[in-house]
C-alpha cells in the first residue's frame, strides 16, 4: 500500500522534473535520477536504481529536438518503482508492464501540454498592445502550469487508484486512438504555423529564391541520406550473416544517422558571406541612411548600456525559466521575450512605440538549443542597444533566424544526445548494479555545463559591441548577410522539422496508388512545403490571426485522423 505522504513526494517530483527539464537539464528528470528518488522515497533504493537504469537505457540519446515529443521514460521509472516495491512486482514484469505502456501513454500529455502553453503566448500577444509588463511576464510563468499539472495529476491518480487504473486508461486512449493520433498529426504540423509567421517578418520577397535554395537543397539531401541510411542497413544485415572472422576483417559501421543540420548551415553561412562581400560595395550609403533614420528616433534611456547586474537577470531568466512558455505555435519566443524584457523597457522606455514594436519582433517563432541561445541574445542586445533594431526589424530577425539554424544542431548534438547519451550509459550501468554514486557525478557534470551557459551572454554581446563600433561602414551589409542566412535556414527548417505525410494507398485493382510516392517523385518534402504555404496565406487574410489557424490546424488534423479510422479503413 503506497502512503498519502510518498504520493505527495512523488507528485510533487513529478512536477520539479517537468521543470528542471525545461530550465537547467540538472538530470533530475532523467529515468535513472527519477528511480533513485523513487526508490528512497519508497523505502527500497535497489529496486529503483535497476528500474531507473534500465529505462535510462532504453532512451540514451534520445531528445525532444526541434519540439519532438519522446516516451516518457521518467514516469514510466516513477510508477514502476512504486507499484513494484508497494505490490511485490518483479522489476523485470513492473517495467514491461507498468513502465512502457505508462511512458507511451504520457506521450499524448506531452503534447496536450505543449499545444495548451500557446493560450498563454496569446495573452501575452493582449498585454504587449496595453505596456502590461507584469500581464507578460505572469502569463509566461503560468505557461509552467499545463507542464507541472498534466503529468502530476497522472502521477497522483494513478498512484491513488492503483494498477487497474493505469491499465483502464490505456485501453480508454487505445479505444479512442484516432483522436490521439490527431492530436499527435497536429502536433507535427503546428511548427509550420510558427515558421510561417516569421517568415511574414523576415524580407522573403527579395530574398524568395534563397527561401527555396534552403528548401530544395534540404529535401534533396534529406531523400540522399535516407536512401545511403537505407543501403547502410543493408550492407550491415548482409555483413552480419558472415563468419565472424570475416566481418571483422570487412570492418564495416553502419553510421549513417540523418542529415546534419550543421551541414546545411555551412552551406547557409558561405551564400550569407558571398552575399555580404557583395553588399558591402553598398554599405557606406546604406550606413549613412541609418544614422538618418536614428536621428528622428528620440527617446528617453537612449544612452542605456547594458550593466552587469542587467547580464545576471537575463541569466538568471534564461536558466530558471527559459523554456516554460514552450508551445508548438512559437516555441521558444515567449521565454525569449521574458528573458530580455527588463532590458528592452531600460533601452527603448516604458510605452513608446519603439518598445512595443520591439516586443512584438520577439514574441515571433524562436527555437534553438537551449545551450546556446545567450549567446544570440548578446549579439542581439549588442545590436539594440546602438538602436540598430528599429532601423531594419528585419535586422535582429535575421540575427536571430540566422544564428539560431546553425547553434541548435551543436547543442543537442552535444548536450542534447551525446553527453546525455555518456552520462547516462555510465550511471544506469552503475545504478543497475546498486551504486547510486554516478548520478552526483552527472549532476556535476550539468553544473557545468549550466556555468558554460552563464558565461556565454556577456562575451557575445562585448563581441557584438565591437563590431558595431569599430565596423559601422560594413554592419548595414552584415545584417543583409543575416538575413539571407535566416531566409535560407527558414527552408532548410520548413523540409526537416515539419513531419508528416500522406499514409493512405489507394487500391486499384492488385496495385496500390501512393499518393506519397507520388508527390516524392515530383519533389521531395513537398507536403511540409505546400503546408507552410498555405498558412503563409491563410495569415494574410483579413480577420485571420494565428489562434484562429491553430483551431483550423488542430480540426484538420483531427478530421484527417477521423477520415482515415472511419472512412478510409486505416489502423482497423
Amino acid at each position: 500500500m503506497i502512503q498519502w505522504w510518498q504520493i505527495l513526494l512523488l507528485t510533487l517530483y513529478s512536477a520539479y522534473q517537468i521543470c528542471d527539464e525545461l530550465t537547467i537539464v540538472s538530470s533530475a528528470g532523467s529515468p535513472v535520477f527519477a528511480g533513485f528518488i523513487t526508490g528512497l522515497i519508497m523505502g527500497d533504493l535497489t529496486t529503483g536504481l535497476f528500474i531507473g537504469g534500465s529505462l535510462q537505457l532504453f532512451v540514451l540519446g534520445v531528445g525532444t529536438f526541434g519540439g519532438a515529443s519522446r516516451i516518457d521514460a521518467t514516469s514510466g521509472a516513477v510508477l514502476a518503482t512504486a507499484f513494484s516495491v508497494s505490490q511485490g512486482i518483479e522489476t523485470d514484469l513492473a517495467i514491461t508492464t507498468i513502465a512502457v505502456p505508462v511512458a507511451a501513454l504520457l506521450t499524448y500529455f506531452d503534447v496536450l501540454g505543449r499545444m495548451t502553453t500557446t493560450f498563454f503566448a496569446h495573452r501575452i500577444d493582449v498585454a504587449i498592445e496595453r505596456f502590461d509588463y507584469k500581464a507578460i511576464e505572469r502569463n509566461y510563468l503560468l505557461g509552467a502550469l499545463p507542464w507541472v499539472a498534466l503529468v502530476p495529476f497522472q502521477y497522483s491518480s494513478r498512484l491513488l487508484f492503483g494498477g487497474e487504473f493505469v491499465q483502464g486508461v490505456v485501453n480508454l486512449v487505445k479505444e479512442y486512438q484516432w483522436v490521439a493520433d490527431g492530436l499527435t498529426l497536429a502536433g507535427r504540423m503546428l511548427p509550420g504555423l510558427g515558421f510561417a509567421i516569421l517568415l511574414r517578418y523576415l524580407p522573403v520577397k527579395r530574398n524568395l529564391h534563397y527561401l527555396a535554395m534552403g528548401f530544395g537543397l534540404t529535401a534533396m539531401l534529406t531523400v540522399l541520406y535516407s536512401y545511403v541510411t537505407g543501403l547502410g542497413g543493408a550492407v550491415a544485415g548482409i555483413i552480419g550473416t558472415l563468419p565472424a572472422d570475416v566481418a571483422e576483417k570487412i570492418g564495416f559501421a553502419n553510421n549513417f544517422k540523418g542529415l546534419s543540420m550543421i551541414g546545411i548551415s555551412i552551406v547557409g553561412i558561405f551564400l550569407a558571406v558571398v552575399h555580404f562581400k557583395n553588399s558591402q560595395k553598398v554599405a557606406v550609403a546604406k550606413h549613412l541612411l541609418h544614422h538618418q533614420k536614428v536621428g528622428k528616433l528620440k527617446m528617453t534611456n537612449s544612452n542605456y548600456k547594458l550593466t552587469k547586474e542587467d547580464f545576471n537577470q537575463i541569466n538568471k531568466r534564461s536558466l530558471f525559466t527559459f523554456q516554460l512558455g514552450w508551445n508548438y505555435e512559437r516555441m521558444q519566443a515567449s521565454g525569449y521575450l521574458y528573458m530580455i524584457l527588463p532590458q528592452l523597457r531600460k533601452m527603448y522606455g516604458d510605452g513608446t512605440p519603439e518598445l512595443k514594436e520591439m516586443m512584438k519582433v520577439h514574441t515571433q517563432f524562436f527555437n534553438t538549443s537551449p545551450f546556446f541561445h545567450t549567446i544570440i541574445a548578446g549579439f542581439d542586445l549588442a545590436m539594440e542597444e546602438k538602436k540598430m533594431a528599429l532601423v531594419q526589424k528585419d535586422a535582429v530577425n535575421g540575427i536571430k533566424t540566422g544564428l539560431m539554424g546553425p547553434f541548435a544542431p551543436l547543442g543537442d548534438t552535444i548536450f542534447g544526445s551525446l553527453v546525455p547519451a555518456i552520462m547516462g550509459s555510465i550511471v544506469a550501468t552503475m545504478a543497475i548494479a546498486g551504486q547510486p554514486w554516478g548520478i552526483f557525478l552527472w549532476i556535476a557534470v550539468a553544473v557545468a555545463y549550466d556555468i558554460f551557459r552563464w558565461k556565454q551572454l556577456e562575451f557575445a554581446y562585448k563581441e557584438g559591441v565591437n563590431l558595431i563600433n569599430n565596423m559601422q561602414s560594413t554592419l548595414t551589409a552584415l545584417i543583409e548577410a543575416a538575413s539571407v542566412l535566416g531566409v535560407f535556414m527558414m527552408g532548410a527548417l520548413v523540409a526537416t522539422m515539419i513531419n508528416f505525410e500522406i499514409s493512405y494507398k489507394l487500391p486499384i485493382g492488385e496495385k496500390m496508388i501512393d499518393f506519397q510516392d507520388i508527390l516524392n517523385s515530383i519533389f521531395p518534402r513537398l507536403l511540409p512545403a505546400i503546408f507552410t504555404a498555405f498558412i503563409f496565406w491563410l495569415l494574410g487574410k483579413k480577420g485571420m490571426n494565428s489562434t484562429k489557424a491553430i483551431g483550423i490546424i488542430i480540426a484538420l488534423a483531427v478530421g484527417l485522423s477521423f477520415i482515415g479510422k472511419f472512412v478510409l479503413g486505416m489502423g482497423a
